[in-house]
C-alpha cells in the first residue's frame, strides 16, 4: 500500500502562488520534495498519473545499488545516497535497501577499471575466478575474472521508496498532488514562473522538473538541455529454478555480440529481474508503447539459456519501463533563472535518487550551486 495519501476526487484546488513547485513525482522529483521540505521551503509537488503508477521509470519492486563506478564522481555520489537511503528508512520505518553483494564480470577492459576505482576509494572487493564464482553462486555462468563487491552492492525497493519520499515529504510540510498534469511553464522573471495545469494555474519563485520522459516537451525554449532519448525498455523476471540461491546482483559486460551489457538481481518475490540496457525501441510517452523487438526479446532468452541456467526461461514475464537518457548517460542537472531540471536518468539513476533530491534542491535554491556530475 502506498504511504502517500491518495487524494480525494475530484481533486482538491492547487494554491494560487507557492515557492516551490516541483513536477514529476517519480522517485528523483519525490526525493527533492523531501530535501526541499525538510530545509523549510513551501513546496508543492505535481504528478500527472496516480500514486504507483507504471508509465514512467519509477515503478516496479527492484533496482540495483552500488558503488562499483569507475568514475569517482559517481562513486561519492552513491555513497552519499547511501547514508540519505538510510536516513529516509529511519525517517519513515520503511525498509527499502537490502545488502546483497554484486557481481561484475566479462570484457576486462570494463572490470579492471572498476576494481581500480573500488581500490581506490577504500571499498571491499575481492577477484574470483570463473569456475570458483559458479561454485559459490550455482546456477550461473560467468565470463572472465569475477570483481565481487560483497558488502556494499544489493537494491532498493523502488515503489516503496517512491511512497517513503513523498511521506517524508509530507511529513516535513510539502502538499503532494496527483493526477494533476502541467501543460506548460511560463516564465515572468527571476522569480516568477506561472505552472500551467490541468487544475489551474499556480504562480511560484521556483520550479524544479523531473518529468523523466516528459522533461524535454515540457521545458523546450526554456532551458538548454542534452539531446533526451526516450526508450521503451523491456526486462523480465524469471523463476529460479529449485534449489538455485538467489545471489548477488550483477552486471555482464558482455564481449560477444549481445546487444548491451545484461544486468539482474533478485526481486523481494524470489524471482530475479534482468535485461539488456537501453535498447528499447523508441517511443513517444504519450502515445501507446511500440510493439516489442522480437528479435531482443528472442535474444534475452538466449542468454538465460547459455549464462543463467539456474533460471527456467519459459517463466519469463515482462515488465514494462520507460527509459529517459543522454547521449553520454551522464545525467542531465541544469538550472537557469527560476527553473531547475533534473533528467536523463534511467539505466542507472534510481540509486543515487536521495543525493540527486540534494542537488536539484541546492541549485533551485542557491545560484551558486553546481551539479557535481554530468557532462564536463
Amino acid at each position: 500500500m502506498s504511504l502517500i495519501p491518495t487524494p480525494r476526487t475530484p481533486v482538491p484546488a492547487l494554491p494560487p502562488a507557492v515557492e516551490i513547485v516541483v513536477v514529476g513525482g517519480g522517485v528523483m522529483g519525490a526525493a527533492t520534495a523531501w530535501q526541499l521540505a525538510r530545509r523549510g521551503h513551501e513546496v508543492l509537488l505535481l504528478e500527472q498519473f496516480g500514486p504507483g503508477h507504471d508509465r514512467g521509470a519509477s515503478h516496479g519492486t527492484s533496482r540495483i545499488y552500488r558503488l562499483t563506478y569507475s568514475d569517482p564522481r559517481y562513486v561519492r555520489l552513491a555513497a552519499e545516497a547511501l547514508e540519505l537511503w538510510r536516513e529516509l528508512e529511519h525517517e519513515t520505518g520503511a525498509g527499502l535497501l537490502t545488502f546483497t553483494g554484486g557481481v561484475d564480470h566479462g570484457d576486462p577492459d570494463s572490470t579492471g577499471p572498476l576494481a581500480a576505482s573500488l581500490a581506490a576509494h577504500g571499498i571491499a572487493y575481492e577477484w574470483l575466478d570463473p569456475q570458483e564464482a559458479a561454485e559459490r553462486w550455482p546456477g550461473r555462468v560467468f565470463e572472465g575474472r569475477v570483481l565481487h563487491q560483497p558488502d556494499r552492492s544489493g537494491r532498493v525497493h523502488a515503489d516503496q521508496a517512491v511512497a517513503a519520499f513523498g511521506a517524508a515529504a509530507v511529513g516535513w510540510g510539502a502538499v503532494v498532488r496527483h493526477r494533476v498534469a502541467v501543460e506548460a511553464l511560463e516564465i515572468g522573471g527571476d522569480d516568477r514562473v506561472d505552472v500551467r495545469t490541468t487544475a489551474g494555474t499556480v504562480r511560484a519563485r521556483r520550479v524544479v522538473v523531473t518529468a523523466g520522459a516528459w522533461s524535454a516537451g515540457l521545458t523546450a525554449g526554456l532551458i538548454p538541455l542534452p539531446a533526451l532519448r526516450v526508450t521503451q525498455e523491456r526486462p523480465v523476471h524469471v523463476v529460479r529454478r529449485p534449489g538455485v540461491p538467489s545471489g548477488p546482483t550483477f552486471i555482464h559486460h558482455v564481449t560477444d555480440g549481445w546487444p548491451s551489457s545484461v544486468y539482474g538481481l533478485a526481486a523481494p518475490d524470489g524471482r530475479v529481474k534482468l535485461g539488456f540496457h537501453g535498447v528499447g525501441r523508441l517511443r513517444d510517452p504519450d502515445a501507446a508503447p511500440p510493439p516489442a523487438d522480437a528479435r531482443t526479446a528472442r535474444l534475452l532468452l538466449d542468454y538465460i539459456d547459455r549464462y543463467l541456467p539456474g533460471l527456467d526461461g519459459s517463466t519469463a514475464e515482462t515488465v514494462e519501463c520507460t527509459y529517459t537518457s543522454t547521449p553520454d548517460a551522464e545525467f542531465a542537472l541544469v538550472a537557469q533563472g527560476p527553473l531547475t531540471v533534473g533528467a536523463g536518468f534511467s539505466g542507472h539513476g534510481f540509486k543515487f535518487a536521495p543525493a540527486i533530491g540534494r542537488v536539484l534542491a541546492d541549485m533551485a535554491t542557491d545560484a551558486t550551486a553546481v551539479s557535481p556530475v554530468g557532462p564536463r
